[in-house]
């Protein structure tokens, strides 16, 4: 019986979900989901299932598995990926609970599973630059992170540890993923892949990925993974790479008609607010900006000020 179940585990396309402290269940209860297996490992707070909770039934099969809290959903991915090397399912999406916090996530999280169930294949939604992944984030190192989910907010680290294998991003690259050459990248953990293309490298190429995040609960290296999924399951079809531009700059809920969905190639408005929020990420591009700037407006305001004040009285003789 236990060997039946799992032929068809195994034979049924899984979702694995990466949780923290966010909510689970929207993908777990969702109907579009329904045909899919579902694997959510808990980070965080413990994760109950009962009648009342989550409120609703479940759409397909669920798993509730606990992590230590490192390495971020790279950890998770590849965790998953080793520990079921030799019993993968067709097709496996995986998917951070915190997908769900940004509508532009959560269509792209559906977008991927319809196209899994059309395609049985791997899906990597891209945005293709105009030069390599490692040239165009060559010099990419990052100190801070704070993440979009409110539930994360007030425990997540919001210090990144840096990598124990080589930085900046160029580096890190190079020691991983020397000579593979791609322009697609694909943000925020939300792609599937195939059994197929996950067997093309051995156990032992995941398991050193599954080392370098396995320090810290916020490892600059899960960083540089997240620029690099596409490189770690190299090579794949280009029928799997969908480009597909795409932003989670957040704005006043008034202003989302700005941030259309775009499957074109190139979409001059989302790559100038993705130019602009690069900007105001770079340190350098601000110091700059308050020389041509601020400086010029002080000695402004010192003028305008000294044109307004009052000439001294001429004493009488």
């Amino acid at each position: 019986m236990k060997c039946l179940l799992r032929l068809q585990w195994i034979n049924k396309n899984t979702i694995v979900v990466s949780r923290y402290n966010e909510d689970p269940f929207w993908v777990l209860t969702d109907p579009d989901f329904e045909s899919f297996s579902k694997i959510t490992y808990n980070k965080g707070q413990p994760l109950e299932l009962t009648p009342e909770n989550p409120p609703g039934p479940f759409s397909g099969p669920v798993t509730v598995k606990n992590l230590p809290n490192v390495g971020r959903e790279g950890h998770t991915y590849l965790h998953h990926i080793v520990e079921n090397y030799d019993h993968l399912a067709p097709v496996t999406v995986f998917l951070p609970a915190s997908a769900n916090c940004s509508e532009l996530r959560n269509f792209r999280a559906h977008e991927i599973v319809q196209r899994v169930k059309d395609t049985g294949s791997s899906v990597f939604l891209c945005r293709t630059l105009d030069r390599t992944v490692q040239e165009y984030f060559a010099d990419f190192e990052i100190n801070t992170w704070v993440g979009l989910n409110k539930d994360n907010a007030s425990t997540a680290q919001s210090t990144t540890d840096q990598s124990h294998i080589a930085r900046p991003f160029n580096k890190w690259y190079t020691h991983f993923f020397d000579g593979i050459n791609i322009c697609e990248v694909s943000f925020n953990g939300i792609f599937a892949v195939s059994r197929e293309h996950i067997l093309q490298h051995s156990k032992e190429y995941y398991e050193a990925l599954l080392f370098a995040l396995s320090h810290s609960s916020n490892p600059e290296d899960g960083h540089y993974l997240e620029r690099s999924w596409v490189a770690v399951f190299h090579p794949l079809p280009k029928e799997c790479l969908i480009p597909y531009e795409y932003t989670d700059i957040v704005v006043p809920e008034q202003w989302k008609w700005i941030l259309v969905y775009s499957k074109e190639k190139h979409n001059k408005l989302i790559s100038f607010f993705e130019w602009l929020l690069q900007m105001v990420k770079n340190l350098i591009v601000l110091r700059v900006l308050a020389l041509i700037l601020v400086v010029p407006l002080y000695y402004i305001l010192i003028w305008y000020r000294e044109k307004m004040e009052p000439l001294p009285a001429k004493e009488e003789m």
